[in-house]
């Protein structure tokens, strides 16, 4: 299960992007102004390769931008994987 906690802030999101995984999955954070509001974007995509360096196509959701919001977006994380297990499991490190 994925828990940030400690990992990743507002003040933290306002500067820069967060990229992880977990297990075959992996995933970004970043701010994003959508309807004239900032927003929590998260995106998963099939490992193994980086944000900047996949062709596979990504899943999008957005969130408030706000602590609650940061919750919301893990909280998606965690159930998208669960969702697409077999997936993730597909993932092979060289």
């Amino acid at each position: 299960m994925i828990s940030l906690k400690g990992w990743i802030s507002i003040p933290f999101l306002k500067k820069s992007d967060f990229k992880g995984s977990y297990c075959g999955m992996r995933y970004r954070l970043s701010k994003i102004n959508a309807e004239q509001k900032d927003q929590i974007q998260a995106q998963i995509w099939k490992g193994p390769k980086s944000y900047d360096q996949t062709e596979e196509e990504m899943e999008t959701e957005q969130f408030p931008f706000s602590a609650q919001g940061i919750e919301e977006a893990v909280s998606w994380l965690n159930e998208k994987y669960k969702e697409k297990k077999a997936l993730w499991d597909q993932v092979t490190y060289r």
